[in-house]
């Protein structure tokens, strides 16, 4: 109830009051009906009742006794103590207070079910409505405030160790202190309902805003799967705050629960979707610079698959004609993951694509020493390194060129099933601005092949968090060796694939060139 419907009853009463009273002294000793007007009172104790509850009814009952007290030494003296009309208004005077505490309570107790039912209700016409966070909990303040007839609230959440006042109603919340002098430390180290007056004088107070004098206060703790994430205080009302408010804010309180879940909810589906969103980009992204299909080499089988993780990740290889019987062969894998990840991995295949086409041969420095200045300058700055195996092949010969990069070193099988991985070892590209490659020299002969993987390979880990690993690898390839390049592929893949269960945390790619 606000301050106008306050004045308003409380003149209304008070025109009540007067009436009867006047009524009352006026038919005293002329209608034999008299005696029976002193029950009018009982009109303005009800309307009291209505309006300020128990206390209104009460006061309103005692101001009625003092009315007509006059009256009883009047029938003392005409009628003594015990004559009947003396009894009667004695009588009257105790009834009046007993009926107006129970028509307080009674009434009170009624009047406070139906305007939080109200409020609630009409909480769930605001959950309907789409509107943020921060404007619905600050309708939620209002409407509640208003019930209790506070005259300021806040409802105060803590966001990564700090208290941020979500939504402010009264007053012009204007600051927030540290987490560890402000009133929401408080209340929540308590986790208890809270509420004080003379708040000047409780050295265990500090508001989180600044603003107008407090002289009264109420808090609740608000929380999340049991564990407390703000308050929702209220401020300055006339005569403090009771238990009967207490009860109603702790109810206001489960609804600001109900809301701040439900938008949690919403945040966490919307991000689940946003990152489906970046994975299906970046899985489109990465498959679209992914040879769709790889150039046949007179004399070779050449196979490759890459297998994208769920969260993708930037692994990429490639097969490119350098004319002459002269080819490229790579496998890469970029650090970053999901669109950053793709992104990089675009950049990185332009890169060595581009340099592979336009500049010369050179016999001086490995292709990993002129790939490190370019990829350095663009990937630096981002913390993004690439790491690659590559190898220059001269079909007509067989003779390999490799280098490696920050990957897997490749393995050389041979024809006897012996399979060992190749001393090279380096940084990843763009990781270090002068760092130094070397390159290793190896003739290809017919029946042996040299297979590449990335690291997604090695480290897919089983139940137990133990990685597929280098020595099983290795022994898996031995084993074999007389497989076509393409079934070598699927079943390097299908073993790790099924050593994980499917939960692979990292791409898996695999590249093998065998020479017929």
């Amino acid at each position: 109830m606000n301050r106008a419907h306050r004045q308003r009853d409380v003149i209304s009463i008070s025109l009540l009051l007067l009436a009867i009273t006047i009524v009352m002294y006026l038919g005293e000793g002329r209608w034999a009906a008299a005696p029976a007007l002193r029950y009018l009172y009982l009109i303005p104790i009800a309307h009291a009742a209505m309006g300020f509850g128990v206390m209104g009814s009460m006061a309103v009952a005692i101001l009625a006794d003092l009315l007509f007290a006059p009256l009883v030494a009047t029938s003392l003296t005409k009628y003594g103590l015990v004559g009947a009309p003396t009894i009667e208004i004695i009588v009257t005077l105790v009834l009046m207070p007993v009926l107006a505490y129970f028509a307080g309570s009674g009434w009170g107790r009624l009047s406070r079910q139906r305007e939080l039912y109200q409020f609630l209700s009409r909480m769930g016409d605001l959950f309907g409505r789409s509107l943020p966070r921060d404007q619905l909990l600050g309708e939620i303040l209002q409407q509640g405030g208003t019930l209790i007839d506070a005259q300021a609230g806040e409802i105060i959440l803590l966001e990564q160790g700090q208290a941020r006042i979500a939504a402010s109603w009264g007053f012009e919340a204007q600051a927030t202190a540290a987490y560890q002098t402000s009133l929401a430390a408080y209340i929540l180290k308590r986790n208890e309902p809270w509420s004080a007056t003379s708040l000047e004088n409780n050295s265990d107070f500090q508001r989180v805003g600044f603003g107008q004098r407090i002289d009264a206060a109420l808090a609740v703790p608000l929380r999340l799967e049991g564990k407390p994430i703000g308050l929702l205080a209220f401020y300055n009302r006339l005569g403090g705050f009771s238990k009967q408010e207490q009860a109603t804010v702790e109810a206001m309180g489960s609804k600001v629960e109900v809301v701040l879940e439900n938008f949690r909810q919403i945040e966490e589906r919307s991000e689940r979707a946003r990152l489906q969103r970046e994975f299906d980009l970046a899985a489109e992204v990465q498959q679209r610079f992914l040879p769709q299909q790889l150039p046949a080499i007179s004399g070779y089988e050449i196979a490759g698959f890459t297998q994208p993780a769920r969260e993708v990740g930037g692994d990429f290889f490639n097969v490119i004609d350098l004319s002459d019987d002269r080819w490229y062969l790579g496998v890469g894998d970029v650090s970053g993951k999901g669109v950053v990840g793709a992104f990089f991995m675009a950049i990185a295949m332009s890169v060595i694509d581009l340099y592979l086409h336009d500049s010369p041969p050179s016999n001086q420095l490995s292709l990993a020493n002129r790939l490190n200045p370019l990829f350095y300058r663009r990937m630096a700055q981002q913390k993004i390194n690439t790491g690659l195996a590559y190898a220059m092949l001269d079909a007509k010969s067989g003779q390999l060129q490799l280098g490696n990069a920050g990957l897997i070193s490749p393995l050389h099988m041979r024809k006897d099933g012996q399979c060992e991985y190749l001393d090279l070892t380096g940084f990843p590209l763009g990781a270090v601005a002068n760092a130094q490659y070397h390159e290793a020299a190896l003739e290809l002969q017919a029946g042996e092949s040299l297979i590449f993987v990335s690291d997604g390979v090695v480290e897919a880990a089983n139940s137990q968090r133990e990685l597929f690993g280098l020595n099983r690898l290795r022994n898996l390839i031995s084993m074999l060796s007389q497989r076509p390049a393409a079934q070598l592929v699927n079943e390097i893949m299908s073993a790790a694939n099924h050593w994980s269960d499917g939960q692979y945390q990292d791409d898996m790619t695999v590249v093998v060139l065998r020479r017929n």
